[in-house]
């Protein structure tokens, strides 16, 4: 899919202030923490090396590249982002061939129960992620936000509780764009095939998003423009 914003790194966009200067990342094995950077090379993350967002924000353009998710770390997951703090994680794509994140297992992005960030995306390729427990694309606790305006988010595996993504019971989800197809997870069987979204539709197989609230419904998930069949974790979703 095209990229939602198209720039040249020395702009600014979304917020980020027209006088920052955005910087190439060149390594092939890790990624930056904080900063504004846009990748210049494919990245394979190994064990320990995924990208830890501590206090400071991480503004990351794909360009068109591929980061991927190669071994568990010593504490047996794969991850390729992971929030800490209060730092804040931002994923975009400036490319016309947008570029992917894969291979993560337990979360391509994960959120520690200490962290209190919130995650932008707004392009991307986000497939081919698994795991053993929820959330094969993101995993969200504490009181972590995540915004979605756009990206691509197919072919996601978790085991148990949503094939894509993971909402703790104090975290929030508000999506306002991007596909969702053929996520897959042994529970959940909630949506198949919806009208678009603002800037683009749900389809999944075997349910993208599971809310581990243990009532109440849905609160965490609000979807902008849009209607979802069927419900979502059980409950009934109520699109605004």
């Amino acid at each position: 899919m095209k990229a939602i914003f198209i720039h040249d790194h020395t702009d600014g966009y979304a917020g980020v202030a027209a006088s920052v200067k955005w910087q190439p990342w060149t390594s092939k094995t890790s990624l930056p923490t904080s900063g504004y950077y846009y990748l210049t090379e494919d990245v394979q993350i190994d064990k320990d090396r995924f990208a830890e967002i501590k206090n400071d924000d991480l503004f990351l353009c794909l360009n068109g590249h591929t980061v991927t998710a190669r071994a568990a770390g010593t504490d047996g997951k794969t991850n390729i982002f992971r929030l800490t703090g209060s730092g804040d994680l931002t994923i975009c794509d400036c490319n016309e061939n947008a570029g992917a994140v894969t291979g993560a297992s337990m979360g391509a992005i994960f959120t520690m129960g200490t962290a209190t960030g919130t995650v932008n995306i707004y392009n991307g390729n986000f497939t081919g992620n698994t795991t053993n427990d929820s959330g094969a694309v993101a995993v969200l606790q504490n009181t972590c936000q995540l915004n979605i305006y756009g990206g691509e988010f197919k072919g996601n595996t978790a085991t148990n509780h949503g094939g894509a993504f993971f909402v703790g019971a104090n975290a929030t989800v508000n999506i306002y764009g991007g596909n969702y197809s053929y996520n897959s997870t042994r529970y959940d069987e909630i949506i198949d095939e919806s009208d678009p979204l603002e800037a683009g539709r749900v389809s999944t197989n075997g349910g993208a998003f599971f809310n581990s609230a243990a009532s109440g419904g849905m609160e965490a998930l609000f979807v902008s423009h849009g209607r979802i069949a069927g419900a979502v974790d059980g409950h009934p979703l109520q699109v605004l």
